[in-house]
């Protein structure tokens, strides 16, 4: 049994006061609505505190709590609960309203036994504070891409549009439009790049013409030592203040630790050497 929640990676200071659900694994369905996270936005850890102090009082023989009992037969039936944070990113009252208002809704749930939601839209403040999973952890887990070695002619590609109907590689070695020739010499790498966090790392074996635009051919290399450096990395110091990324151009770029030397699409193509803990721009 496992007394942490996403293997103890969870960020507290990129969470700041938020709302999380516990789910039983078997059905997805809530058994428990909570609150964390202190004044000035100082997160804890409280969801963790939940699976430590049931094992906790499972090893001692003390009376479990109905979400005690809940955890322990999750346990029991060899999966682990599951840690959604609901909203994030609150003021204290903020959270709290929110806390409340899921209880109340999952209270009258139990009674109702329905629940469809035919909302068209995701509600107001997605990027900042909307739901966390197992499916976008990467965007609240990735740290800042700071490559240990050089690492020569990465592609960066905005992916996220792509996402919505294609596979992460899929979606990066797609067709792009690339006129530059010599660019395309140096084989190098494709990074696909949502929200500013690193989806794929692909090794460019070489590059076909489809209907005058360019595809990759490549393979994944996420588990590798130049993919692990670049995987699920957060790129937004590299990518933040160039205009020709914002407008949906590609950009490419040599790491030379500590910096990012810019190749293609920043100020006009010019080469610019930059710290990779600085914002371009």
């Amino acid at each position: 049994m496992k007394t942490t929640f996403w293997d103890g990676k969870l960020q507290e200071d990129k969470l700041g006061g938020y709302v999380y659900a516990l789910a039983d694994p078997l059905d997805d369905s809530i058994f428990y609505v909570g609150l964390a996270g202190g004044l000035d936005g100082q997160g804890n850890k409280r969801p963790d505190g939940h699976l430590i102090e049931t094992e906790k009082k499972i090893r001692t023989g003390e009376e479990l709590s109905p979400k005690q009992v809940k955890i322990k037969e999750i346990w029991e039936s060899g999966k682990e609960p599951k840690l959604i944070i609901v909203r994030r990113n609150l003021e204290r009252n903020d959270a709290k309203h929110v806390e409340a208002a899921l209880i109340d809704l999952f209270n009258h749930l139990q009674h109702e036994k329905c629940l469809i939601l035919t909302n068209e839209q995701r509600g107001h403040w997605v990027k900042e504070h909307s739901i966390v999973t197992e499916h976008n952890l990467s965007e609240l887990l990735a740290v800042p891409v700071q490559p240990e070695s050089e690492i020569r002619n990465v592609w960066l590609f905005n992916i996220a549009k792509a996402l919505k109907v294609k596979a992460a590689f899929e979606a990066t070695i797609g067709d792009w439009s690339i006129k530059n020739q010599n660019q395309l010499k140096a084989k190098g790498y494709a990074v696909g790049l949502a929200n500013g966090i690193s989806k794929v790392v692909i090794e460019i074996q070489d590059w076909e013409e489809r209907d005058g635009r360019k595809v990759i051919k490549g393979k994944a290399i996420n588990d590798t030592e130049i993919g692990k450096q670049l995987f699920e990395k957060d790129f937004s110091c590299v990518i933040k203040g160039v205009g020709h990324w914002q407008k949906g151009g590609t950009l490419l770029v040599n790491f030379l630790p500590p910096n990012v030397e810019y190749i293609r699409g920043f100020k006009g193509g010019q080469r610019n050497l930059l710290p990779i803990s600085q914002p371009a721009g």
